[in-house]
């Protein structure tokens, strides 16, 4: 996401009631401000709020967890007295409980306390699951993808629930969303038919690697070739940052997706020290020549770690798939006892390849398929952590404090392993809404229950070729909770605003709190109307993609709508 001056700068703000409300002149409207002035935050404005002081919200922390025995079955049954919850280092005591079996809620139980009710807390709705598929295509042979596209395929039509949304990505050197989230799963197979064409890179790669390893082998000084291995090795260092930057971009848009999330990442492997089977080489022909030390240079396992640290923060669970299938670890190929290697070349190809793999999805609370043939098999164990899995739900001693929280959870029956996410990052409301604004923004993520509009006007000339966009954000107050207190009923909504330039440019996120009071009198009225809030936006010309969202902030319920519009003369 790079954050962009094109706009939109905000003008001109004002909250207005529709003409058949203008009757009720106790709404406060949030004045027009200037376009050097900011609105408050809501941090700073609910510190001098007394409503909002007291309305602070109870929050549970939930954490997906996936048992299994030692055949890597789903183990259930379990209830929680089977779970010890570590958070920060320190046992927490568990308050919410449920277990998920066959995509079912079987099970609730919620901790007793002082603030506990009589009767137990329904259950709750499964909650639906976002997919991403990951097809990297500049890390991947042709041939091999072709193996994990069919079985894809297969798994796609008899593996998930039909309300499972699903989004197609590739990565060609640059992020690719061939589809956004939907449950038209025929859909996301048409796309993968048309990713099938297509060739992959790995190849070249591959290519270059082996041309390496032939001249060192007929190398009469083998660590003459370290310069030239280092070369490679740096080349192959960029490719890879370039392709985990795509992969991390990819979590951040995901941030703001509600429900659970999972991505399944395809490639041949991404290896964990850039070429680093060329310098075991030169190390088997020249024992002097210090070329492992060397390709510590080239080790990338902080990069691994920062899209860990991304997924567990934005709560995406990474499943990888090596589409290399089998690889023969136990000894030479015939290419390698040719050049006079030992069969630990292979070794630690195969090794480099798929421990970055297994690392960041063990590190989620994942799977790997590695060393197999069997991909449908791999997804189908898959399936089984998407329709069974435990949510082990804390409160937390903190409230949005934006930091970090490792948390570990283990099972008190021998013989049984558990998997899950090692931890989550407590971001403000603030940041959830910005968040969750850029989801809508860049993936299409839509979700409105507070049944708002989002209105454009005509689009006037401005300075410097831009236009000024009139826009209408419409919230029915019947769908708003205000609390009644000294005679008139108030709440709060905070508004976020983006856009999004046709050429993936992406506005800052710009953030409007309104507070609302609508006297006893005029309150009946008052629901079956809409409150209208303006704003205009300096924007420039051509497509671009514009999401607002809206939230209740007592209520706690959050709407998102995002929209297409065509800046200019002609536009709407």
């Amino acid at each position: 996401m790079k954050p962009s001056v094109f706009i939109p700068l905000i003008l001109i703000l004002a909250a207005t009631l529709p003409a058949a409300a203008q009757d009720l002149p106790e709404m406060v409207p949030v004045k027009p401000d200037r376009a050097e002035e900011k609105a408050p935050t809501p941090s700073q404005t609910a510190m001098s709020d007394p409503l909002f002081v007291e309305s602070i919200e109870v929050r549970v922390i939930e954490i997906e967890v996936f048992v299994t025995d030692r055949d890597g079955n789903p183990v259930t049954g379990l209830t929680r007295d089977d779970f010890e919850l570590i958070h920060d280092g320190q046992e927490t005591a568990i308050s919410n409980f449920y277990a998920v079996e066959g995509g079912e809620v079987k099970l609730g139980i919620e901790a007793p306390d002082e603030e506990a009710v009589a009767a137990p807390p329904p259950l709750p709705k499964k909650q639906p699951l976002n997919l991403v598929i990951y097809i990297d295509n500049f890390n991947i042979h042709q041939f091999n993808r072709k193996k994990v596209l069919k079985a894809l395929k297969t798994f796609l039509r008899g593996d998930l629930a039909p309300d499972d949304r699903v989004m197609m990505v590739t990565y060609d050197r640059s992020l690719i969303i061939n589809n956004t989230f939907t449950t038209d799963h025929a859909r996301i197979i048409s796309t993968i038919n048309e990713i099938d064409e297509k060739g992959g890179d790995r190849v070249f790669y591959e290519q270059d690697r082996r041309d390496l390893l032939n001249e060192i082998a007929e190398s009469a000084n083998a660590a003459q070739m370290i310069p030239r291995v280092e070369n490679f090795a740096e080349s192959v260092y960029n490719e890879l940052r370039f392709s985990l930057d795509a992969l991390n971009e990819l979590v951040g848009f995901l941030a703001g997706i509600e429900g659970r999330k999972a991505l399944i990442y395809v490639s041949d492997g991404l290896p964990m020290t850039a070429a680093e089977e060329l310098f075991y080489a030169i190390e088997e022909k020249s024992e002097q020549s210090g070329a492992m030390l060397r390709s510590m240079s080239f080790k990338a396992d902080r990069r691994f770690e920062e899209v860990i640290m991304a997924a567990n923060a934005n709560q995406i669970t990474l499943y990888t798939i090596d589409a290399a299938g089998h690889r023969d670890i136990s000894g030479a190929d015939a290419q390698d006892r040719a050049r006079n290697f030992s069969g630990h070349i292979d070794t630690v190809t195969a090794l480099n390849m798929q421990s970055s793999l297994k690392l960041i999805s063990g590190e989620t609370g994942g799977q790997a398929v590695t060393n197999t043939n069997n991909i449908l098999g791999g997804l189908q164990r898959m399936a089984q952590d998407f329709t069974s899995y435990y949510s082990i739900g804390f409160k937390p001693g903190h409230a949005g404090d934006g930091q970090f929280h490792r948390t570990r959870v283990k099972v008190k029956r021998d013989g049984l392993t558990v998997r899950q996410r090692r931890g989550y990052r407590d971001q403000p409301a603030s940041k959830k809404m910005e968040e969750g604004t850029v989801s809508s923004l860049v993936l299409g993520y839509q979700d409105n229950p507070l049944g708002f509009d989002m209105r454009t006007g005509a689009h006037q000339p401005y300075e410097d070729g831009t236009y000024i966009v009139p826009i209408e954000v419409r919230i029915p107050i019947g769908k708003l909770t205000l609390l009644n207190r000294a005679g008139a009923h108030q709440g709060r909504v905070l508004i976020t605003v983006a856009a999004r330039k046709d050429n993936g440019d992406i506005s800052p996120v710009q953030e409007h709190v309104l507070p609302i009071s609508i006297p006893e009198a005029d309150w009946e009225t008052a629901q079956k109307q809409v409150y209208t809030y303006e704003m205009s936006l300096v924007m420039a010309p051509g497509f671009q993609r514009m999401a607002v969202g809206v939230k209740d902030e007592l209520a706690a319920e959050i709407s998102y709508v995002a929209r297409t519009i065509r800046v200019g003369k002609d536009g709407e």
